[in-house]
């Protein structure tokens, strides 16, 4: 099911962070490069004329499932007792 898909990769970076602090028992932090550069694809090839709601519903799909994704690991950051954080 597509939804219960989504909701894995949003919580993937979440759920890696902590087997990671549960194995090794310390503050786990996550490296982030490029974290756009999906949507920019997306931008590059759906640019121009041949712009449709369709794929401007894509480019917003796809963005909203990227930031959720890091601010899931982010808000961990703020608990205190926290074991994750993005940089």
């Amino acid at each position: 099911d597509i939804d219960k898909t989504k909701l894995d990769i949003k919580n993937s970076l979440k759920t890696l962070t902590g087997f990671l602090y549960e194995r090794f028992e310390k503050g786990v932090y996550v490296f982030v490069d490029e974290y756009d550069r999906p949507v920019n694809n997306l931008l590059e090839n759906f640019s121009g004329d041949d712009m449709t709601t369709e794929k401007r519903n894509l480019i917003q799909e796809t963005t909203n499932l990227i930031t959720s994704m890091l601010s899931r690991v982010a808000k961990a950051e703020s608990n205190a007792d926290s074991r994750a954080g993005v940089v």
